[in-house]
């Protein structure tokens, strides 16, 4: 499903709500890709300290598990980051569909910031320069208490809301099958019934048995089972994951059978399977 914006009403938005909160604002797609922000670059502290690696990589990754519990959740999901920071993500939705999120953070917490700063710089692996840089771009950081946070969240909500309603130009549905094939991809790691993938998509159990026997010539479990082991298969070929790990992540609760489907699938076991790529 393709979503098009009003492009200069989405970002008039995020620029009004910026000058009111203070608080950066982005919206994202499907993807967690940034497609709209204000201001437009990061914090000062949060572009300077992304230039290392292994912290750029860690914050990617708290990034993603927001966006990913708003959308298991759906709803908006306040946490703090791995350096401390106040964030929060809503989903914008069309019914039960995501069509992309809203995040807003980059805050401290109203609270002693040479305490905040003394538990954060431990985790950093960075020389006495950049310390001493990122130190200062710290205390440059916004301070909220935790009501001033929760309000803000809730008026991040309603743009996301606003956005729906009146910022979306078109949404290009796509066919059914289509439908069904990109929900699955997206949440397969969840714990996946009929009744919530119907629910999810707004479709009756009989139209997803009908396009799925159609288009694949399988059942919903046939073929829930069948992207999930095309993900498993990934994961085991691009990451150093054990396999009851992958299992777990691939939305298998019982790694034996998971074991048998994905040798019934490739003709090998995921572990001789691993070996073989050695």
């Amino acid at each position: 499903m393709k979503v098009l914006f009003q492009d200069s009403e989405v970002q008039r938005l995020l620029d009004d709500f910026q000058r009111l909160a203070g608080v950066r604002i982005a919206v994202f797609d499907t993807n967690f890709v940034e497609l709209y922000s204000s201001p437009r670059s990061r914090s000062n502290f949060c572009s300077f300290i992304r230039n290392n690696q292994e912290i750029n990589t860690a914050c990617k990754y708290c990034d993603q598990k927001a966006f990913r519990e708003a959308k298991i959740n759906k709803d908006t999901y306040i946490y703090n980051c791995h350096l401390g920071l106040y964030e929060a993500v809503t989903p914008i939705f069309d019914r039960n569909q995501i069509l992309g999120y809203v995040m807003i953070g980059q805050v401290l917490k109203h609270d002693s910031l040479n305490h905040q700063w003394e538990n954060l710089q431990k985790k950093f692996k960075l020389d006495e320069n950049e310390l001493a840089t990122s130190k200062k771009y710290f205390f440059e950081l916004k301070q909220m208490n935790v009501e001033e946070i929760e309000a803000v969240s809730r008026i991040m909500k309603a743009c996301a809301s606003s956005i729906w309603l009146q910022y979306i130009i078109d949404i290009e549905r796509s066919p059914v099958s289509e439908r069904i094939k990109n929900y699955l991809e997206e949440n397969y790691y969840d714990e996946l019934t009929t009744e919530k993938v119907c629910m999810d998509l707004g479709f009756s159990k009989t139209t997803i048995y009908n396009y799925l026997k159609s288009e694949f010539d399988m059942s919903l479990n046939q073929y829930i089972n069948y992207i999930r082991l095309d993900k498993a298969k990934d994961k085991i070929i691009n990451s150093k994951k054990s396999i009851s790990e992958i299992s777990d992540l691939t939305g298998f609760e019982d790694y034996n059978y998971f074991s048998r489907k994905f040798k019934e699938r490739f003709k090998m076991s995921p572990t001789k399977f691993r070996k073989s790529l050695s």
